[in-house]
């Protein structure tokens, strides 16, 4: 957490967690594929191409989210706010 918002938490919902990672509060862009088969979560962090969606992005994500002041978030939660805000942008 920063000394500006320290001692702040902002609620952990679904709303709240898609909104920011659409204001760019972490530093990954999100897309997804959607291909026939099964579409494909896509992010990338700011300087590096797309790559699938996995466990370690879940959880720097989610730390990022946390230290910026959110309640704890839950793995599914963080899982839906990152495919919500990634079904915005199809490649």
């Amino acid at each position: 957490m920063t000394k500006e918002n320290e001692g702040v938490t902002i609620p952990s919902t679904l709303v709240d967690i898609a909104n920011a990672l659409r204001l760019g509060a972490t530093n990954y862009r999100f897309a997804v594929d959607k291909s026939p088969q099964a579409p494909l979560v896509l992010v990338g962090r700011e300087d590096e191409d797309f790559h699938p969606y996995d466990k370690f992005d879940s959880l720097n994500i989610k730390e990022q989210l946390e230290r910026q002041g959110f309640k704890p978030i839950a793995k599914r939660l963080m899982d839906d706010a990152v495919m919500l805000v990634a079904s915005e942008r199809p490649l």
